[in-house]
Formats: structure tokens, sequence, C-alpha cells
């Protein structure tokens, strides 16, 4: 008996097609990231396997009240995904939307409290290349320079040796 009472918790079902019609309904109504637990990509995981397992069990018998529950369970794990797919992608955008933010105003002020760790990640990235774009074509311009977008790679690493020779330059003249 304590050994059934281990394994419940275990067992025990985070995720349901209502929790995900939920976090759909919560993400398209709110223009923030609404938090999410961290477990959360392995939870919509386990559902669609087990989702898929209990299909393939009932495809087994071959009674007309299985093939009813059979075609119940399809459609609901055709529709989980398509949810599981649109939550993805609504929360992908206001990653994104975060990162062109915080790549523009260049603070810590962004929250990222609700991001996921796979987000955090992606989050990083994203702002990590807006802001070498803005540095290198944004301020370039604003400089009255040439947008390294539109040098060479040969003409960009040219100028990265200009540029270091002119900072060792005026460390040598502060030194002096």
């Amino acid at each position: 008996m304590e050994q059934e009472q281990k394994e419940d918790p275990e067992k025990e079902i985070k995720v349901t097609f209502e929790t995900l019609f939920d976090l759909l309904r919560n993400e398209k109504s709110r223009e923030s990231l609404q938090k999410l637990e961290s477990s959360f990509y392995t939870d919509v995981k386990n559902y669609i396997l087990e989702k898929s397992f209990l299909m393939e069990s009932q495809s087994k018998t071959s009674d007309l009240f299985s093939s009813t529950e059979r075609s119940k369970t399809e459609k609901q794990l055709t529709n989980a995904r398509k949810i599981i797919k649109e939550i993805y992608e609504r929360r992908e955008k206001k990653v994104i939307s975060m990162a062109i933010n915080k790549s523009r105003i260049s603070s810590n002020l962004i929250d990222t409290t609700a991001l996921l760790k796979d987000e955090k990640e992606f989050f990083e990235q994203v702002v990590s290349l807006l802001s070498g774009w803005r540095t290198g074509v944004l301020l370039s311009i604003l400089e009255g320079k040439t947008p390294l977008s539109s040098i060479s790679l040969e003409q960009k690493e040219k100028l990265k040796e200009e540029k270091n020779k002119e900072t060792s330059n005026l460390s040598k003249k502060s030194v002096s």
C-alpha cells in the first residue's frame, strides 16, 4: 500500500486538454507571458505520449465502444497538438517582443521571471543578435560610418583591426 502512495505523485496528471485550453486562453488574453511550471514542456510531452499510447491500445480492440473512444482520443490529440503549437507561437512572439524592447533600451528592467529555461536561453540569444545588429547598422550610420551589414567580411576584419589600433593608441596616449 505504501508503494502505491509513493507512485501516485509521479503519475499525477499535470496537463490535460482542459489545462492546455485554459493556458491558451490566458496567453491570448494577456499581453505579458504567464508563469508556467518549469516542467511544462516535459509535462506536455508526457501528455502527448500518454494520449498516443491510449489511442494505440484502443486500436487493438475491435468493439464499437473502443472504436468510438479511439476516435474521440484521436480528435482530442489532434486538437491538443494545435493548441500546444498556438501556445508555443504566442509565447515565442512575446519573448521576441521582450527581446526587442531589451535591445532598444539596453536595460535590465525587462521582467523575465515568467520565462521557462529554454525561453530564457532563446531570449538571451535574440537580445544578443538584435543588439549586435543595432550596433553594427544603426550606430554606425549615426556615427557617419558604413553599416557593418553592407560591407564584406574582409572589410569587417580590417575595420576591427583599425578599431583595435585606435583603442591601443588611445591607451598609450592616456598613459603618457
